[in-house]
């Protein structure tokens, strides 16, 4: 198996994603873990600055999931 290689862009990105399906499963502590914990750690890292997730306020998100609730309830229930 070759060595995993810096993701520079989505071309990487994509054969780094398809890497890990192909070694998913397979046992810690072996050549094969190893490139694969290599791999899930580079693309991690891409994801970050490519796609960042701001960290949001805990009152926030729990007032946006009320807002979502509320608002599939009533499209579920008209009329309720």
């Amino acid at each position: 198996m070759p060595l995993p290689k810096p993701i520079r862009n989505e071309a990487d990105y994509d054969s780094a994603l398809k890497a890990i399906d192909e070694l998913m499963g397979v046992p810690v502590d072996t050549p094969k873990g190893d490139a694969l914990e290599v791999l899930v750690t580079l693309v991690e890292d891409y994801e970050a600055k490519h796609w960042p997730v701001e960290a949001q306020n805990p009152i926030s998100l729990c007032e946006q999931a009320t807002k979502a609730e509320t608002t599939s309830s009533r499209r579920a229930r008209p009329g309720v």
